[in-house]
């Protein structure tokens, strides 16, 4: 087993930047029989299910993680840092913080901020991330008090549970930029005591799928960032990794090298080998009816669902339209008892199958969601009825039509259609 483990590595769900499926990356981990293998993907964690069924499936310790961006006053542009999911609790804070990025947009992209971070950083674990980091980039501008600052803001948040990451990304020749990071960095580990941790931010798994990498960063309309890209950036071996980190300085990397087993023990200690992103059920929200109606408070989902329709049905079957405002339809015949019992079985058997998979909530959430769009916003919902295998996918009126239910402020609208494509929502 390898005396290694990569903790800042991307898939292909870091759209127009990473190539590798979870899939391939946790086989290379497993080539290179490393212990374990993080997923850091840009801003999401959208990888962590597939990443965490491909390591079972190759025999590799899944490390659940996000490279988060961090919105900071005092920095011109999004800075890096990698959130590490030590347990169960670090992976819904994981989740929690990458939901919270999307609703904070800063610098073009959904951004976290330290207040969110102090109130949701239990059990993960933190790195301060590559160049483009707080501390890198406060570290190239020249301002080495502002990055040890920020650098102790985290530690006394995280205590041990923060390294800081060290990177040499050369394309074979020196980087000056990159060495002036390492100084650093490694400057400020050993000013404040904190680990420092060698990392590759592999983007892609193999050296060979470096030009793959290229083509994708040209196609994200991002040429502009190829020069950052030019160092090897694939899951290395020990060996490979040493001698990247070696180039242009003096400095013993052996250690640092030899701190990313330190991290993985910190993170089997809180209990990384027992996370699991699988659920074993869907988790579907609960649909809460805000009427005065009892009945209708206590009436299952399903039940509520088949009402509607019925009703639906009947005005249908009466007017030829499903508001009784509206008049008929020209030239419209009244339905036939055949076709009448036709429609009433087929929502007996879609309401079936909607309670046998759980979907009953969904349904009726979804309906609100267009009813508000259609009569609130006075918006045109557009359905398209070929794409949909259901006959209950559209929602006439919700209440009006619904013996033993009151309006609750919905008013009606105007709902005209085939009945075979509006008995839920239109």
């Amino acid at each position: 087993m390898s005396n290694l483990v990569h903790l800042h590595s991307h898939s292909s769900f870091s759209v127009f930047d990473g190539t590798g499926s979870p899939d391939s990356l946790a086989q290379r981990a497993a080539e290179l029989e490393l212990p374990a293998q993080a997923i850091t993907d840009h801003g999401r964690v959208s990888g962590v299910v597939e990443f965490h069924k491909a390591c079972g499936k190759h025999g590799v310790t899944p490390i659940h993680g996000m490279e988060a961006y961090v919105q900071a006053d005092d920095l011109k542009k999004a800075a890096h840092l990698i959130l590490l999911a030590g347990n169960q609790e670090g992976l819904h804070n994981l989740y929690t913080l990458s939901t919270l990025s999307e609703q904070n947009y800063a610098y073009r992209r959904g951004c976290i901020t330290r207040s969110m971070l102090e109130k949701h950083h239990g059990g993960l674990v933190m790195g301060s991330a590559c160049i483009g980091s707080e501390v890198g980039q406060m570290i190239l501008r020249g301002d080495m008090a502002g990055a040890t600052e920020r650098a102790r803001w985290y530690l006394d948040l995280l205590g041990e549970r923060y390294y800081l990451e060290l990177q040499n990304q050369n394309d074979g020749q020196p980087n000056q930029d990159h060495l002036r990071f390492m100084h650093g960095i490694i400057e400020i580990g050993e000013a404040l005591d904190i680990p420092v941790v060698a990392t590759n931010d592999s983007h892609y798994v193999c050296s060979i799928d470096k030009e793959v990498h290229r083509l994708v960063i040209l196609m994200g309309n991002k040429g502009d960032l190829l020069d950052a890209y030019a160092a090897d950036l694939s899951i290395l071996d020990r060996r490979a990794f040493l001698r990247k980190l070696r180039l242009g300085h003096e400095v013993d990397v052996k250690p640092y090298v030899d701190n990313t087993m330190g991290v993985w023990r910190l993170l089997q200690d809180m209990g990384v080998e027992n996370v699991n992103p699988c659920r074993k059920s869907i988790a579907m929200p609960q649909y809460q009816y805000v009427g005065t109606r009892a009945n209708a408070r206590s009436m299952p989902p399903v039940e509520r669902i088949r009402r509607i329709c019925q009703a639906s049905l009947k005005v249908y079957r009466t007017h030829g339209t499903f508001d009784r405002r509206q008049p008929s339809p020209p030239r419209w015949e009244p339905m036939t008892d055949e076709q009448y019992a036709t429609y009433r079985d087929r929502i007996e058997h879609e309401l079936h199958i909607i309670d046998k998979t759980g979907f009953a909530d969904y349904f009726l959430i979804v309906a609100d969601y267009v009813r508000y769009v259609k009569e609130d916003l006075k918006t045109l919902v557009d359905l398209v009825q070929p794409h949909v295998g259901t006959r209950l996918y559209a929602l006439p009126d919700l209440e009006a039509n619904q013996p033993g239910f009151d309006n609750d402020g919905r008013s009606g609208g105007d709902h005209a259609g085939k009945v075979e494509t509006s008995l839920l929502w239109a």
